[in-house]
Order: C-alpha cells, then sequence, then structure tokens
C-alpha cells in the first residue's frame, strides 16, 4: 500500500509536469512553508514519521472557506470546500538548513456554490510542526489571484482544540465581516485568548498576562528574593505574558525558575518566538552564553590577573592591541564561545588576546581624550545613549519633590557663587530667565534607596544633580555637580551634599572627572532600567498581549502594528531570564544592584502614556518652548542642535502621517471607532489589565473618536521602533568604552587630607579605576553591551545560511536522573574548570597535561540530537572519554609483554565544553595522565569512548613528558562507543619504525592492531566497523530487477578479470547467488567502508556525495521531465551555446519541481536562474574565447587534445604502414587497415610515407581492436549505432599534430570469422564532405570518451589503486614509513569508488546510459585489464611503450627523446614524475639502508604479496611484477602508486568539463551511422548539417545528463589536499621532513615553470586554438571547476 501510494505519487508529479493530471474547475494554490527539519535541533525521528504518515494518507490538509455563502449546517460559518493535501511532500526536497522555504502545490475543487474564498482551514496531520509562510489561490473565478500571509507555526491537529485557519490578505472592521467568515474570526480570537488556566507549553499559542513574580529565585536562597512587581500599589508594574510555571516552593507568590540550560524553552507564544536561524536567534544564545559561559570565564581571567586596571592605557588596549591571556584560559575561552558574534569578543588576531571592537567615542585618535572633555559630557546628554533626561531648569537652586513627610532638606545646596563665574558673563536670574540653564537630576530616583545600596551592595555611590549652561554656540557646559549622601534628621532623611565645580588640571581636575564618572554612573542605571527596560520593552509587552488577544489579524489596528511587536515577547521574557533577574547581569554590574527592577517600579508610578509621545515629553521637559504640532515649530527648541528632538521629531511627525493616513482610510467617522466592538475592548484591556495598575490615571485615551486611535497607534510605533533604537542601539559606541559610562562605583570620592587625596595626587588613574567599576564588572558591561547593541541582518526574513544553534542538554535530563547528582556532577565540573583556570588545581610534578582535539558528531551531522542527549548524561554518570597511556619502553609480563599501562584518565568537561555549531570543527578537551619514572616515556595510548556516539579524533598531544618534552599522536579516525570493539582503540604517537625497530613494549599493539584492520573474512561489515578485505566486482548488476539488468562478475576468472574491491559483505541476491544484492537508493551512502575512508562530514566531498546521488534521484528524471517538454533534440550548436551562454526557457512547473529537488548549493549550479527560468550551465573553458567560437571544430585542436586534452594516454607512434591489427587470427579475420598511401601521402608536407614513418612522424590513435569485439553486440543490443575507429596523425614542422585520414569500421561475418567493413575518410574543410570530415572526427570522439572514461579514467586510476588501498591498511602498521608514505593518497578512494559502483558504472547507470559501450562497458574494461601492466603506468615506461619517447627516459635531461616536444601532458607529467620519484627515493633511503632491510620486512613483504596475489590476484602471475627484493624496487612500486593515485588521475579527471562539457566536441555517444552517398540521410546532411550532426550523436537528455556528470565530477574540493601537502606532525624524523620540503619546493618550480610554458607562443600546444592552457598538472589548484590542480589522491 505504501509502495502504491509513492508510485501514485510520482504518477501525480509526472502526471502534472506533462499536463495529463489537468481538470476543469480546478483553482491551483501554492504553499510555501518551512519544515521543521532535523538540522533544525530536533531529531531525525520527526521527519521519517512525517514522510511515513504521508505515505499512509495523513497529509497537510487545507480546506478553502467561502466568503461569499454561510452554511446553516455549519453553525452559518462559511460554506467549506473539499479537504485537499499538499501534493509530493515526500518528494518535495527539505532545505538543509532550517529557515529555509519548501514550495508545495495544491488543488482544489471549485463550484460557483463555493464563491470566493475568505479563509483556508489548515490541518497538519503529521507529527512535527512547521511555520506556515504564505498560501496563493491562482486564478480564482471571479477574483483572480488571492494570497493569505500566514506566518506562523502549524503544529499537529490534535493539539488544538480547533483546526488552524488562516485569512485572505484583505482587511475588515468587525462590522464589514462577511457574514460567513465572522463565526471563524471569533473563534480564532478565543483561542489565542485562552481560558486563563494551566501551564502553557511550547507550541500553545494563548496569550495571557502575569505579574513580574519570576525575577526573585527564593529556592536558592533569600538573598535571591525579590518583590513581586505588578498588582499593588507599592510595586506597581506593567504586565508580561503569562507563563503558567508552577510557583516556587519557598514562596507561593513567586513563580519557578527555568533550570539555566532550559532558559530558551521559556513559553512565549510560539508566533512570537524568534524565527529559526535569523540572527536574533544567535542573540539569545548570546545571552545564555554571556551568563553560562563567558562571564564565568572572564572571572577566571580576572583571578589571574591583579583584578583591577591601572590606568587609561590598560584600557585602550583591551581595543587597540589586545591583552595577552593565559595559554589555558585562552583555550578555554575558545572552546567555550557559543557563537560567531560572541566570538568578537575574544579575537586572536594571532596571539592569544583578550581584544574588542572599538567603541565609537574613541575611534578618533587625533584626540584619544576628546571623551573626557566637559564639551562632550553635555553633548551625550543631547545626542548619546540617553538622552531623553536634561529638563530646563526652573528654579534656582533645584528643589526636591520627595516626601516631605519622609524626607527633609532634600533641596540643593548650589549657590550662585558656585556657578555664576561661568556662566558666560550671565548672572543666574539671567540665565534662568533666558531659559538656558539645565539639569540633569539624579537625586529624587536614588535618595530613597542610596542607603540601602551604599551599605547592602558593593557599590559606595551618591544621589547627584548636574547644573548645565547652554552657550551661545548651543554646546552644554557642566558648571556644577552636587553629590548627595542621605543622613538622619530625627525620624526624617536629612541629606549631606557637596557641590563641585569644573578644573581642569591637578587634583582638583581629578576631581571633577570623578563627579562627571558619578553622575554617569547614575546616568548609566537609569538608562538601563528606566529609559532602556521600563519605558520601551516593558510597556509595550502588553500591547503585544492585548493586540493578539482582541483584534483579529483581518482587522487594520492589528495590521498596523503587528511589525512593530516581533521578536518582543521573546527578548524580554529572556530579558527576565538572565539579565534583570536576581543575581542577573543588571544587578551585578550596575549601579542599584539587587534593588535595580524595584526602583524602576517606583518610577513606574509616574509613568504616563501620553507623554511617551515625543512632542509632549519636549513639553514637560521645558526644552520645547510651547506645544510642538509639526515640524513647522521645530524653532520652539529651546536647544536648536539637540540631535535626538531633531531627528526625533521628524521621525514622529513622519509616523504620526502615516498612521492618520493609514486609519482614517478605515474610520471615516468618529463614531465607527466608538463601535468597534475589538478596538474598544483591545483599549479596554490595555488600560485595566496589561497596564492595570495605571488604570484610574485620568491621560488615558478614551478611545472615543479617531484622534484618540491616531496619537494612540503613534506612540505605540514610536515606543517600539524610534525610542528603542535611540536608546539601545549606541550603547557599544558610549558605554563600550566603559571609563566614560561607568555603571557601578565602589569607593566615595576622596576628600582632602585623607590617605585616598593623597593616592589621587600620586596616581589619579590608578584611584579613578579604584573607585569605579571593577575589571570583571567594566568587561561583563562591555561584554553584554557589544551583543545589545548589534543589529541583526535579518529584520524582516526567517533567516538563513548561519550557522544554527546548539541547546545545552543538560537540563533536559532532569525528569530522567536525579536532579541534585547532575546539579552535583555540573557543579564539580564547573569547580574544575574554575580550579584550572585560577590554579587551584595546578597539577603535581607528576602530571603529564594532554589536550585532545575531536569533532563531535552533533546535530549538525546529519544526525539526531538524541545522541548529544545521551552522550551528557553518560558523562554525568561517570560514562566518559577515557585514555590510558602506554609506555614504549618498559613491558609488562601480565599485559602479555605489552607496554606498562597508566591509570585511566578522562577527558575533562565534556559537557562544559562547546560543541561547534557546523559538524567538521573542532572541540579542544584536556586530559591529565599521572606519570612515575617507572613508566618510561609513552608510546601509545588507549582510548575508550565509553558515550553512546562516535567522534572524531583528530590530535592528542602530550606536554612536557619527562625525557622527551611534547609528543604528538596523530589519529584521524572515527571512534565508535567501545563496546563495539573486540579490542579498544590504540594510538601511536607520530614516531616511525620498521617492524624489528618497534619497542618490544609496542609490538604486541601493532601486531594486535593489524589483525583487527583485517578482520576474519566473515559476516556482514556494518557503519563503524574498519575492517578492509577484498571483494569481486559482483554488485555491478541488479538481477533481481529483471535480466536486462543481470552483468558478469569481474574478477576472479580468466574471461573477465578485474582488480579487487572492498568487500561489503552484502547479502547475495535472490535470483543470482554470484551477484551481490545491491541497496535500496535512498540509502545509498550507507554502503559499507571503513569509516575512516568515509568522506568527513559537511566537507565538500560530502556534497559531490550527495550530488551524485541527487543526479540520478532527482536531477536526471527531472532533465527528462524538461525533454518530455522539448522536441527532444538539439537542432543546432545554437541551441547548444544557449544553454551556456544564455540558458534554455523552462515550463514554471518544471522550474518549480527542480528547484524544489536540488539537494545542495553545488547541485544549484547546474540549474541557473538569472532572474529568469533558465537551464544553464557554467560555460566550459574550450568554448570561453568567443573570438573564434569554432575553433575546436579545427583539425589542430583535434590532434591537440590527443596531447593536452583529456585523454592524452593513447596516442602512440605509427610504426609499419598500413596499420595491423593485434586481434585473434582465429577468430578475427582482415582486420588491418585499409587506409593507402593515396589518402594521406599529399597532406604529408611533401614526404612520403615511407618518409613520414622512418622520421617517426606519423602517429596513430587507434580504437579498433578495443571496440571491435564488442561492435556487433553494441550496434544491434543498444541504441548505440557506432564504429570501430583508427585515426592518422602527423606531426607537422610547427609542432602540431594533422590528422590526415580516419578509417571506420564496421564487423561483417566472413564464413565463421569476424571480418571487418572499412571506409576511410580525409579532411576536407567545406561542403557536405566537409560535415562528413566532422562527423568522422565526432565517431573518434565517442570512442575516445568511452575509453577515456571507463579505462583512462574508472580502469587505471580508481579501480586499479583500491587494491592498494586495502593492502596497506591490512599489512601496513600505521608507524610503519611506507604506510606513512602512501596513506595521503589514499584519502577519499574508497569512498568514491563505492559510490560509483552504486550511481555510475552500475547496470543502468549513468555510464551505460550515456557512454557509447552501453551495458558492456565495464565488461570491456575488464577485457582491457587483461594487457594491464603495473609497471607501464610509470609514466616514462608509458611514453617509451607507445614509442613516443625515442629510448628511455631516465631523468628531465632525457625530454629531448620525446619525438613531440611540444606534449604538454608527457612534458609536464614527466617534471612531476622525478619530482615525486626522488622525494620517494629520499624517504624511502632513509629508513631502508640495504636491500637486506627491504627483504627481511616482514609487513612490506606481506603488503607486496597479497597486492599481488589478492588485491590483483588475476595477475599475480605476471611477470612483470617488481619482486620486492630491492630498494630500487620500492621506490619505483611506490612512484607509481603516487603518480596514479595523484598526477595520472589529475591529468584525465578535472579536464572533464573543460573539454567534454561541451559535448559537441567529445559526444559520448552516436545513434546513427554515416550518412552514405545516394540515402535520404545523404540528402538531409547537404540541407541541414547542424541537425543531422545531433541526431547522429547523442540526445538531447543523453547529453544533458552527461555536462552535468562531468561538472559535478571536475569539481576541486574547497577542503582539497594537493600533491605534497600533509597533516602537521605526521612524523618526527628530521630527514624525511626535509625531504618532504624540498619536494614541495620543487613542486612550487614546476608551478613557474608550467607558467612560462603556457605563455611561450612557440610551444602552440599549450593553448591551443581554443586558448585553453594546460594546467592540469598545475600541483596546486583552486576551487571549482577551474582546470587546475593534482590533488593527492582520487577523491571524485
Amino acid at each position: 500500500m505504501v509502495l502504491g501510494d509513492l508510485a501514485s505519487s510520482i504518477g501525480n508529479v509526472v502526471g502534472d509536469i506533462t499536463g495529463t493530471n489537468k481538470t476543469t474547475k480546478t483553482v491551483t494554490g501554492s504553499v510555501v512553508l518551512v519544515k521543521k527539519n532535523f538540522l533544525d535541533f530536533t531529531s531525525l525521528t520527526s521527519t521519517v514519521v512525517d514522510g511515513l504518515f504521508e505515505l499512509l494518507g495523513n497529509d497537510v490538509t487545507l480546506q478553502l472557506v467561502s466568503a461569499e455563502n454561510t452554511d446553516p449546517a455549519n453553525e452559518n460559518g462559511g460554506k467549506l470546500g473539499k479537504l485537499e493535501a499538499l501534493e509530493y511532500w515526500n518528494l518535495t526536497y527539505t532545505p538543509p538548513l532550517a529557515g529555509s522555504d519548501s514550495l508545495y502545490k495544491v488543488s482544489f475543487e471549485w463550484d460557483e456554490k463555493l464563491g470566493i474564498p475568505g479563509a483556508i482551514i489548515l490541518r497538519n496531520n503529521h507529527a512535527a510542526e512547521f511555520f506556515l509562510k504564505t498560501i496563493t489561490l491562482e486564478d480564482v473565478p471571479g477574483e483572480g489571484r488571492i494570497h493569505f500571509v500566514c506566518n506562523s507555526w502549524v503544529y499537529p491537529d490534535k493539539q488544538y482544540k480547533q483546526p488552524r485557519i488562516f485569512f485572505a490578505n484583505k482587511t475588515y472592521l468587525p462590522h464589514e465581516t462577511p457574514a460567513a467568515l465572522r463565526k471563524y474570526r471569533e473563534e480564532e480570537l478565543k483561542a489565542l485568548r485562552g481560558d486563563g488556566t494551566g501551564e502553557l507549553k511550547t507550541g500553545d499559542r494563548v496569550y495571557d498576562y502575569a505579574l513580574y513574580n519570576d525575577l526573585g529565585d527564593p529556592d536558592y536562597g533569600a538573598d535571591l528574593a525579590r518583590p513581586v512587581l505588578g498588582g499593588s500599589a507599592q510595586y506597581p508594574y506593567p504586565r508580561r505574558g503569562r507563563t503558567g510555571r508552577p510557583p516556587s516552593k519557598t514562596d507561593p507568590n513567586t513563580e519557578s525558575r527555568v533550570f539555566l540550560p532550559e532558559v530558551l524553552n521559556i513559553y512565549v507564544p510560539r508566533d512570537e518566538q524568534f524565527g529559526h536561524l535569523k540572527l536574533s536567534d544567535f542573540i539569545a544564545f548570546n545571552l545564555k552564553g554571556l551568563v553560562n559561559q563567558i562571564i564565568p570565564l572572564l572571572e577566571a581571567y580576572v583571578n589571574l590577573t591583579p583584578n583591577e586596571f591601572d590606568s587609561f592605557k590598560d584600557v585602550d588596549n583591551l581595543y587597540f592591541n589586545g591583552i595577552p591571556l593565559p595559554t589555558d584560559l585562552i583555550n578555554q575561552i575558545a572552546s567555550n564561545i557559543p557563537s560567531e558574534m560572541m566570538q568578537e569578543f575574544f579575537r586572536s588576531d594571532g596571539q592569544q588576546l583578550l581584544k574588542y571592537p572599538v567603541p565609537q567615542v574613541i575611534q578618533d585618535r587625533s584626540n584619544p581624550i576628546a571623551w573626557r572633555t566637559d564639551e562632550e559630557f553635555g553633548r551625550e546628554m543631547i545626542a548619546g545613549l540617553n538622552p531623553l533626561l536634561i529638563q530646563l531648569l526652573k528654579e534656582f537652586p533645584p528643589v526636591s519633590n520627595l516626601d516631605p513627610e519622609v524626607y527633609v532638606n532634600q533641596n540643593s545646596s548650589i549657590t550662585k557663587q558656585d556657578i555664576e563665574y561661568n556662566l558666560d558673563g550671565l548672572t543666574v536670574e539671567e540665565a534662568l530667565t533666558s531659559k538656558r540653564l539645565f539639569i540633569l537630576d539624579h537625586h529624587d530616583t536614588l535618595m530613597p534607596y542610596l542607603k540601602t545600596i551604599n551599605k547592602y551592595t558593593e557599590a559606595k555611590t551618591y544621589a547627584s544633580r548636574t547644573i548645565l549652561f547652554l552657550r551661545g554656540d548651543n554646546t552644554l557646559k557642566p558648571v556644577a555637580i552636587e553629590l548627595s549622601l542621605p543622613k538622619m534628621e530625627g525620624d526624617k532623611i536629612g541629606c549631606v551634599s557637596k557641590v563641585y565645580t569644573p578644573a581642569e588640571h591637578g587634583v582638583e581636575g581629578w576631581i571633577w572627572q570623578l563627579a562627571k564618572a558619578f553622575v554617569n554612573v547614575n546616568d548609566s542605571g537609569h538608562h538601563q532600567l528606566v529609559s532602556h527596560w521600563l519605558n520601551t520593552h516593558a510597556v509595550l509587552e502588553p500591547f503585544v498581549i492585548a493586540t493578539n488577544r482582541q483584534l483579529s489579524a483581518v482587522h487594520p489596528v492589528y495590521k498596523l502594528l503587528h511589525p512593530h511587536f516581533r521578536d518582543t515577547m521573546t527578548i524580554n521574557a529572556l530579558a527576565r531570564e538572565l539579565l534583570i533577574n536576581a543575581n542577573g547581569i543588571i544587578e551585578k554590574t550596575f549601579c542599584p544592584g539587587k534593588y535595580s527592577l524595584e526602583m524602576s517600579s517606583v518610577i513606574y508610578k509616574s509613568w504616563n502614556f501620553m507623554d511617551q509621545a515625543l512632542p509632549n515629553d519636549l513639553k514637560k521637559r521645558g526644552i520645547a518652548d510651547g506645544d510642538i504640532n509639526s515640524l513647522d515649530d521645530l524653532d520652539r527648541l529651546l536647544i536648536k542642535d539637540y540631535p535626538y528632538a531633531v531627528d526625533g521629531l521628524k521621525i514622529w511627525f513622519a509616523i504620526e502621517k502615516w498612521v492618520r493616513d493609514y486609519c482614517s482610510f478605515y474610520y471615516k467617522t468618529d463614531e465607527i471607532v466608538q463601535r468597534d466592538p475589538e478596538l474598544q475592548a483591545w483599549w479596554k484591556e490595555l488600560r485595566e489589565v496589561g497596564h492595570g495598575d495605571k488604570k484610574n490615571d485620568p491621560w488615558w485615551p478614551k478611545m472615543q473618536n479617531l484622534e484618540d486611535l491616531i496619537q494612540s497607534c503613534t506612540i505605540i510605533i514610536w515606543i517600539a521602533s524610534a525610542l528603542h533604537a535611540a536608546v539601545n542601539y549606541g550603547q557599544y559606541a558610549y558605554g563600550g568604552y566603559f571609563p566614560n559610562r561607568p555603571t557601578l562605583s565602589r569607593r566615595f570620592m576622596p576628600e582632602t587630607g585623607t590617605p585616598e587625596y593623597a593616592k589621587l595626587e600620586k596616581n589619579p588613574e590608578k584611584v579613578f579605576f579604584r573607585t569605579m567599576s571593577s575589571q570583571l564588572q567594566s568587561l561583563t558591561v562591555i561584554t553584554v553591551l557589544e551583543t545589545l547593541s548589534n543589529h541583526a541582518s535579518d529584520k524582516d526574513d526567517v533567516y538563513d545560511n548561519k550557522p544554527t544553534r546548539v541547546k545545552v542538554q543538560i537540563g533536559t535530563l532532569a525528569n530522567k536522573t536525579s536532579k541534585k547528582m547532575i546539579l552535583g556532577n555540573l557543579a564539580s565540573s564547573v569547580g574544575n574548570v574554575v580550579g584550572d583556570i585560577t590554579g587551584l588545581n595546578k597539577p603535581s610534578k607528576n602530571t603529564i597535561t594532554g589536550s585532545v582535539v575531536i569533532v563531535k558528531k552533533n546535530v549538525l551531522d546529519f544526525t539526531a540530537v538524541h545522541s548529544t542527549v545521551a552522550d551528557s548524561l553518560f558523562e554525568l554518570l561517570g560514562n566518559q572519554v577515557s585514555l590510558q597511556l602506554v609506555s614504549a619502553e618498559n613491558p609488562e609480563p601480565a599485559n602479555e609483554n605489552g607496554g606498562k599501562l597508566g591509570k585511566l584518565a578522562a577527558l575533562e568537561y565534556w559537557n562544559l565544553t562547546y560543541t561547534p555549531l557546523l559538524a567538521g570543527d573542532d572541540s579542544l578537551y584536556k586530559a591529565s595522565f599521572e606519570w612515575d619514572e617507572e613508566f618510561g616515556i609513552p608510546g601509545a595510548i588507549i582510548l575508550r569512548n565509553n558515550h553512546t556516539a562516535e567522534f572524531f579524533l583528530k590530535t592528542i598531544t602530550l606536554e612536557n613528558v619527562p625525557g622527551e618534552g611534547r609528543i604528538h599522536f596523530v589519529c584521524n579516525s572515527w571512534v565508535y562507543p567501545d563496546r563495539r570493539y573486540k579490542k579498544p582503540r590504540i594510538f601511536f604517537s607520530n614516531k616511525t619504525y620498521l617492524p624489528h625497530e618497534t619497542p618490544a613494549a609496542l609490538r604486541k599493539y601493532r601486531e594486535e592492531e593489524l589483525q583487527v584492520l583485517r578482520g576474519d573474512g566473515t559476516g556482514q561489515l556494518k557503519t563503524g566497523d574498519r575492517v578492509y578485505d577484498y571483494a569481486l566486482y559482483n554488485d555491478l548488476g541488479d538481477p533481481d530487477k529483471g535480466a536486462d539488468l543481470a552483468r558478469p562478475v569481474l574478477g576472479g576468472s580468466a574471461q573477465y578479470p578485474y582488480p579487487r574491491r572492498g568487500r561489503t559483505s552484502r547479502p547475495p541476491s535472490k535470483t543470482d547467488p554470484k551477484t551481490e544484492s545491491r541497496l535500496f537508493l535512498p540509502t545509498i551512502l550507507n554502503i559499507y567502508i571503513p569509516r575512516d575512508e568515509q568522506f568527513a562530514h559537511l566537507k565538500l566531498s560530502d556534497f559531490i556525495a550527495y550530488n551524485l546521488k541527487g543526479l540520478v534521484n532527482q536531477i536526471i528524471p527531472l532533465l527528462e521531465a524538461f525533454v518530455n517538454y522539448t522536441p527532444n533534440e538539439f537542432d543546432s550548436f545554437k541551441d547548444v551555446d544557449n544553454l551556456f551562454f544564455n540558458g534554455l526557457p523552462l515550463p514554471t512547473d518544471l522550474i518549480n519541481q527542480v528547484a524544489n529537488n536540488i539537494p545542495l548549493e553545488m547541485m544549484g549550479e547546474f540549474f541557473r536562474s538569472d532572474g529568469q527560468q533558465l537551464l544553464k550551465f557554467p560555460v566550459p573553458k574550450l568554448i570561453e574565447d568567443r573570438s573564434n567560437p569554432f575553433a575546436w571544430r579545427t583539425d589542430e585542436e583535434f590532434g591537440r587534445e590527443m596531447l593536452a586534452g583529456l585523454n592524452p594516454l593513447l596516442i602512440q607512434l605509427l610504426k609499419e604502414f598500413p596499420p595491423v591489427s593485434n586481434l585473434d587470427p582465429k577468430v578475427y579475420v582482415n582486420q588491418n587497415s585499409s587506409i593507402t598511401k593515396q589518402d594521406i601521402e599529399y597532406n604529408l608536407d611533401g614526404l612520403t610515407v615511407e618518409e613520414a614513418l622512418s622520421s617517426k612522424r606519423l602517429f596513430i590513435l587507434d580504437h579498433h581492436d578495443t571496440i571491435m569485439p564488442y561492435l556487433q553486440t553494441i550496434n544491434e543490443y543498444t541504441e548505440a549505432k557506432t564504429y570501430a575507429s583508427r585515426t592518422i596523425l602527423f606531426l607537422r614542422g610547427d609542432g602540431t599534430l594533422k590528422p590526415v585520414a580516419i578509417e571506420l569500421s564496421l564487423p561483417k561475418m566472413e564464413e565463421d570469422k569476424i571480418g571487418c567493413v572499412n571506409k576511410v575518410y580525409t579532411p576536407v574543410e567545406h561542403g557536405v564532405e566537409g560535415w562528413i570530415w566532422m562527423l568522422a572526427k565526432a565517431f573518434v570522439n565517442v570512442n575516445d570518451s568511452g575509453h577515456h572514461q571507463l579505462v583512462s579514467h574508472w580502469l587505471n586510476t580508481h579501480a586499479v589503486l583500491e587494491p592498494f588501498v586495502i593492502a596497506t591498511n591490512r599489512q601496513l602498521s600505521v608507524v610503519h614509513p611506507i604506510y606513512k608514505l602512501l596513506h595521503p593518497h589514499f584519502r577519499d578512494t574508497m569512498t568514491i569508488n563505492a559510490l560509483a559502483r552504486e550511481l555510475l558504472i552500475n547496470a543502468n547507470g549513468i555510464i551505460e546510459r550515456t557512454f557509447c559501450p552501453g551495458k558492456y562497458s565495464l565488461e570491456m574494461s575488464s577485457v582491457i585489464y587483461k594487457s594491464w601492466n603495473f609497471m607501464d603506468q610509470a609514466l616514462p615506461n608509458d611514453l617509451k611503450k607507445r614509442g613516443i619517447a625515442d629510448g628511455d627516459i631516465k631523468s628531465l635531461d632525457d625530454l629531448d627523446r620525446l619525438l613531440i616536444k611540444d606534449y604538454p601532458y608527457a612534458v609536464d607529467g614527466l617534471k612531476i614524475w622525478f619530482a615525486i620519484e626522488k622525494w620517494v627515493r629520499d624517504y624511502c633511503s632513509f629508513y631502508y639502508k640495504t636491500n637486506e632491510m627491504v627483504q627481511r620486512d616482514p609487513e612490506l613483504q606481506a603488503w607486496w604479496k597479497e597486492l599481488r596475489e589478492v588485491g590483483h590476484g588475476d595477475k599475480k602471475d605476471e611477470p612483470w611484477w617488481p619482486k620486492m627484493q630491492n630498494l630500487e624496487d620500492l621506490i619505483q612500486s611506490c612512484t607509481i602508486i603516487i603518480w596514479i593515485a595523484s598526477a595520472l588521475h589529475a591529468a584525465v579527471n578535472y579536464g572533464q568539463y573543460a573539454y567534454g562539457g561541451y559535448f559537441p566536441n567529445r559526444p559520448t555517444l552516436s545513434r546513427r551511422f554515416m550518412p552514405e552517398k545516394g540515402t535520404p540521410e545523404y540528402a538531409e546532411l547537404e540541407k541541414n548539417p547542424e541537425k543531422v550532426f545531433f541526431r547522429t550523436m547523442s540526445s538531447q537528455l543523453q547529453s544533458l545528463t552527461v555536462i552535468t556528470v562531468v561538472e559535478t565530477l571536475s569539481n576541486h574540493a574547497s577542503d582539497e589536499v594537493y600533491l605534497g601537502q600533509r597533516t602537521p606532525n605526521w612524523t618526527t624524523d628530521a630527514v624525511p621532513l626535509q625531504a618532504s620540503d624540498a619536494f614541495n619546493r620543487r613542486l612550487a618550480e614546476i608551478e613557474g615553470e608550467i607558467l612560462k610554458m603556457n605563455i611561450d607562443k612557440k610551444l602552440k600546444n599549450r593553448i591551443g586554438p581554443v586558448n585553453v592552457p594546460y594546467n592540469l598538472l598545475h600541483p596546486t589548484g583552486e576551487i571549482g571547476i577551474s582546470g587546475k590542480g593534482i590533488p593527492n589522491s582520487i577523491s571524485i
């Protein structure tokens, strides 16, 4: 049934694309959603289950709701349409990064009775939620297109009492709502209001109110108790969103707190939460990280330092130079920073430095102390971080408004004498009258709390008043600062005040500087708690809640206000948990300390909604001299140059006009406002509930007219946008340089005659920093402010292409395990961290410290989050990752004479070490080992992974090992849970040993490790196994799906010899026991390969793997669909060129389907839109030069590509004429060539054939003998129609090759033998015979393409090398020098070969479908393998064998022996060959001083024996195998292996797109024979030659498939490892390291030589007519399809 549904789904796709599913009276819809997929930090389970639910019929359904016609049976709600499901859920690609859109289609039956839809009911019958962005209906009769803007999370339907409904984007006042929609409008609001009971859970949509009773944490101590804010006259406050959490155990009035690791699970209505993968989300994690990670680390840093800054230079270093950090600390910090933005706080700049971005206030270094000036001090009151408090001074001296029944003598003590000398000649009275005196008054707000603050917190501070004078240039000059302390006078609170006036120099100048700093301490606290938190965040939240509870989504005021509420509830919830909570960041770093929020509550008593209007605020503060009703009234500002006021008023009136225009459209009269029930309910709830403690204040608008509405909405938008921007985003600019705005003071002002004053005289800067915020407080504040000052880059859209977030998992385990135990272990871990950093845990002299670098298998590693959770739990329960040193010096009899074992040591702080967001990133751990002299020097480490998930172990480094120093262990291995292994994992140090040199203590481990890697040859191998074993190529066919998919077993027989592949041990197929069963395509990447051979996750290699899978599973079927839309053929070269230069238009349905099915970014390269719906490919280098677009057609280029193209390995010297066949004369007859002297002699530049032969200037490309045996079968049983071919070429005087004849042959039975019919073609440039010649060259290229892909590329590099990979791992220890020499050249080879067997070379795979031999492709390669000779793979031998070299080439001095001097592959290749050979010679000679050492190396001999007798067992008796009895055998063999893996593969692989991407140049298949004179085909050729060319060669689909494949295969990965590059610390031996350096220097020289040759115009074959330089053997490369670079290994 499931498969039936799947088949039906696929049928629907095809039907949609081809148009066979078209129906009448159907409304089509498109639905854009974001799936909660497995990269969205949820388990893969929901994705799998959703797919299963879909197949079982549990779809996502949609149902149209009529806006016109009611249905009495539906309580007079709108008539409902039929249920329709989202189409192709399982066939639509889910983007790998959460936040990316998925587009679905849906089709609705429609009839006139339904009418125009006004809403859609959506039911999610899956297991997981998704984010629904939009629904769009197309071609609705009578309406056209209808949009539904949803932007809502939709949870499984069973979680809702009412199904989800979404309204069209029409706007209705309540009385205008169509009758058919009223029921739904009312029900939706009821759902959002909830019933006020129960704990709210993730996914709920309820908006409700609560008091601020969640700030304290009395369960953790009385000192963390805090008063409830809101609901009382003593502590009034706006309401927050209700979470419904239970009360704390200690105080029933206080809500319980969230355990810190779960802080992001605090309830907020789901649609209010940060969108996944948006930068807002990062900010959330930064706030959490600040509390959980950074601040403790800053504390640790402070403990390592003198705990104070001593000078402004010290502080400046934080920004300009950085402060050095201890190594241990920087490593710990680096491991704990949770996101990219947080890394800004700790920058290395090449050193271990604590360094912050430079705040704007100190960026201008021409005046580095400008921030200290009085002018800047005054300016920041009107253009700084808190420009909302300065007010006109109306009486002098300033008076207090504190309650006279409690306070006495609180008026200012500032006198005229204190200030009058500083008023530019004015008296105080004149300055008052001319309105030029202003005040920043922090007296009355602080005085009530001052005694308590100074007594019960570490703060020592004052209440303050600052008088400022407005100068003639409109700047503000501070003229006096009064600092006051409380003093009891009887039963009332009086004060003691002291006045400070400006001084520039000396100790009094520093006293003035400190006075300004005390003012800024007060202003910083007021700014953060009142101007910022209370007056924007807190007061706005009730508006968010009431708007969602009382205004429908179709209400105009909802639509007006909703964009201004984005993320507000979430950031407020996080602030309550992390910033403003008891002992949170604000309390710890700002002056009011634990009384911070209590103080803001007292200030809220005087909050007035109408005063938030900027014109009203300016008037109230006396800044505006009268009402400001428009921008025409700007001259009423007393301070003309008041940036906040001037800019703010412009914004204010712009908002007001927008609101007025908008509201006036919907509310034509005041009566409409009065009679709008939703609007009135909204405003009533806002006043009476949301701001219920202020409900009786008379200033509330009555909401009885349009003006009330306009002013109220303008204020709300102003608060949410401009007001918040003004007080938030400058925090780092001004406060990030904390001396400018200290947040806390710790000492009082030094008084004359005291020791403190003397210190001030002696070292004023030091006293300044001892008086203000401490080092830790200051660092914490700037860390917080940098986070809060960041603008996100995702302001309106779901954010993508950013690393996702990581949840700390500990808290989620509390319901499964004793919380006390978990917290105890966690506390212990934290204690260890602090102990390490502060030195309390300093190791004893007998301790070796180690650092371990691993890559965790985390949630971004395409796996479930379950393993991460379980590992954290296991760690807390003591099931850790343990390490055990193994002595290299002292064996232990009790351990079978293996090395003495050290004590087990665990990786430290697993749960406290940050796991990087992207798989592939390192995590650094520490380990400490006990050591004594009896143990000796460690030579290996046993590692046990006692967790549930594997990880990739990169390196282990031991420090300060006695007698040795540092020891490196280069591991690079996946370590699975220990229970999976029969023997625990062991890793050897980077020393190199021949077997007989191995320390006795390590021999046992060396031998055991090799036994593990060999396995026992039985059983099915599974993911994670480490066994290397051999198998035949019996996995290419799929006979269970039909006899036509059966293929012969390759290898193990004389008929079909072949190299061996890696054993997978899958069971045999049902039909043929000799054939291994195949994998189901979606599980293709689960094919067994030893785990360390698999592509590293999330490296570009992995993308390539997914591309290959995507090609088969997605792209090729879509290309087939495209072909079905078209005439199925290209008709001209212009059609083909359009693929690369202009693009081919794609039908809309198809491009949508393609876009949804392309699985990765690289795959997106295949289909580019460039603003249009086009199928477009990158331009192959062959046709990039448009000055000669047909250069590729020339005979010169045809010949050049045999020397510098994709397959430069086949051309050979012609030694006799005419060419002869070497086919078996018992089977074949008359196979020699029929080319005559007359055919070619006229084209030999005046030479006779004999002269050309004797001068060695005739060459041949011979595809006759390889093709002929299969030709009749190919032409009869496949769609191919092709020939065997011979091509004769003449070497011209300028070094180029000129084709002079092509012979095409077909088989012909002559009695019981196979003869042939030949036809010879010679060059013609024009007319129909010119096209015949063009076709002849194309037939040659069809043969050459097949031979290249199957033999030169697959067989001679990929296939022949795999046995070397297997044997090396089975027989050579990782400490063996030859293992270390060869291992880098085997990277990824087994994986790419396994994928090729599954997708490319398998039965009916891409190769069979697109290359000429078709289903006989691999069988033919097996026949060719019969003549394979390992020694011939050496380039000098190959050139000599082909007659290209006239004698032996033993060094570069012999290059002149090349008959073709300008042979780029040979010339560059020989340079590379001899560089490799010298490197191998230098390396091997260091370890093998004599031939006897080679002979007596048991591992080496076992390796070579297994290679010959098993890996290449079908060739084991060949005489050419080196005997491996001397050093020269070893050097030559290793050189050949490295050559094949690197340069040879590079030469035949990475040019595929450059030359074959433009498929007319190298067609891979021919479908018709050559047109013969007198036939209709010939007449057609005369009439339309280009059309005939494309009908003769590869079809449109085949060609598109080939260029799609070769584009993938030609890519250089971004993590490519090029020839010569090695892992650091790969050996300790100096001579090999020096040889490696010399090898790399030589490769660099070769690069320069290649570049020089490529610009030498005498060397015509270097670039050719197509102007493509030969760079395939340029040692280093470039990312992408660069056609340049030699990777170390065969990795694609």
